[in-house]
């Protein structure tokens, strides 16, 4: 085992001078990468979540405390992470999400209406309907065909007849 040496800010390096994996205790408490004690499973899941949504490998080492290596082997899939750990990630976000969206919803009322420019009114109604049109389970966009229900059902019709004469004859 090396020795340890200490660092400023609480950095412990070893006899090498090479950074630690974890920081000290500062104080009795823990330094701002106190990320660093939660299970290295944990870590790798956030890492994971985090490349999905198309953070930096730099930005996902200061939020975890992995090391670029280790978020490329997450990234390649060198490293299996419990899916267990992952849902229960999302579901915290999740859930961050709903709270958050509750919080900017009842901070909305009239005078914070009226305050908002006829730009935001109109944006903001739109983006309002679509929300409620896809949680009603309706379509938020139509798409104009350039044929009739009736050409379309016999176009139908036609191919299906062509695949059960491919399958009678294969």
């Amino acid at each position: 085992m090396t020795e340890r040496v200490k660092y400023e800010e609480g950095m412990e390096l070893n006899s090498k001078g090479n950074r630690r994996g974890m920081q000290a205790k500062k104080g009795g408490r823990y330094t701002e990468n106190s990320h660093m004690w939660a299970p290295m499973n944990v870590r790798k899941a956030q890492a994971l979540a985090m490349l999905e949504k198309g953070s930096t490998y730099r930005e996902i080492s200061l939020a975890t405390g992995l090391s670029h290596t280790t978020l490329a082997r997450v990234k390649k899939g060198d490293h299996t992470i419990p899916r267990h750990i992952i849902d229960a990630l999302r579901n915290v976000e999740d859930a961050k999400y709903t709270w958050l969206h509750h919080q900017l919803l009842d901070s909305i009322d009239e005078g914070v209406i009226d305050k908002a420019s006829l730009l935001q009114r109109v944006t903001a109604a739109g983006i309002l309907f679509d929300k409620r049109e896809l949680k009603a389970g309706r379509a938020t966009q139509r798409i104009e065909v350039g044929r009739s229900d009736e050409e379309l059902q016999e176009e139908i019709e036609r191919l299906r007849s062509e695949v059960i004469e491919v399958k009678v004859e294969g």
